[in-house]
């Protein structure tokens, strides 16, 4: 129920009754953004898991051809909204059931392969984790999502805990240009400490990724298309011939542009 403010408990003079009006209005109005920005924050995780799930489960094939097109057309989601939702939402999670405690350094963490996408509500911290209720907001999430990629959670968490140690001492927020401060000062001790000729962990991990992101795609055609060629064989016919003449130019697109990606080295 609502707590109002009881006039005839008010002091009599006037700067005093406005004062006491004022900061019942600002503890309301604080109320009110916490309350909205705790809904957010959880609608939002929520949201990126389940989108995940479907993702990865491939449900979303019975909607759309496409990811991107299912969220656009079933949810009103632009692209970027889409995988900014999916990418963020494990490490959000992460980062309010807990932080790295001790040393943030993880320059010694081995990098390890890019994490496969998950069921929803699949996430646990892992052991070296402490309650801590950090609820990072999409856009500070998204700046530590290659790290937490390349290198894992713990690695990602140590850099959220590094730079809510900042806020905390400049008396301000945990924000976005705060993280990516802290993941580019990492960045630079890393590029510093390393000997000529091998390459930092993330480096290492980023090129990995490179060729985890084709061997994925590659095995997501190829099932595709044994069962097109099944099909065919049942002599099935397309249900609207134009839309698959417009999927089979999307996908001549695609591969000239995967060979222009290629470039003078190869992947």
């Amino acid at each position: 129920m609502p707590q109002l403010i009881n006039p005839n408990s008010l002091p009599t003079e006037p700067d005093e009754r406005l004062t006491a009006y004022e900061t019942a209005i600002e503890a309301s109005r604080s109320a009110l953004a916490g309350t909205i920005s705790k809904a957010r924050f959880r609608a939002e995780v929520e949201i990126g898991f389940a989108l995940a799930a479907i993702r990865s489960e491939e449900l979303h094939l019975r909607r759309a051809a496409t990811i991107e097109q299912y969220g656009a057309e079933r949810w009103g989601y632009k692209r970027s909204t889409l995988y900014e939702l999916m990418d963020t939402a494990e490490i959000r999670l992460a980062a309010a059931v807990g932080v790295v405690s001790g040393n943030p350094d993880t320059k010694r963490h081995k990098a390890i392969t890019t994490p496969a996408p998950r069921p929803a509500l699949e996430a646990s911290p892992p052991p070296a984790l402490r309650p801590a209720g950090i609820e990072l907001s999409k856009s500070a999430a998204l700046e530590v999502v290659p790290v937490w990629r390349e290198e894992g959670t713990e690695a990602a968490l140590a850099l959220v805990a590094e730079a809510e140690r900042k806020a905390n001492e400049k008396g301000g927020r945990l924000t976005a240009a705060l993280v990516r401060e802290v993941v580019k000062d990492r960045t630079a001790e890393d590029s510093q400490g390393t000997d000529a000729g091998t390459l930092p962990p993330s480096e290492e991990a980023r090129r990995r990724a490179v060729n985890d992101g084709l061997k994925s795609l590659t095995e997501s055609l190829e099932r595709s298309l044994i069962k097109l060629g099944k099909l065919r064989t049942d002599g099935v016919p397309p249900l609207d011939a134009e839309d698959a003449a417009r999927q089979l130019k999307a996908i001549r697109t695609v591969g000239k542009a995967l060979s222009k990606a290629q470039g003078p080295e190869g992947t």
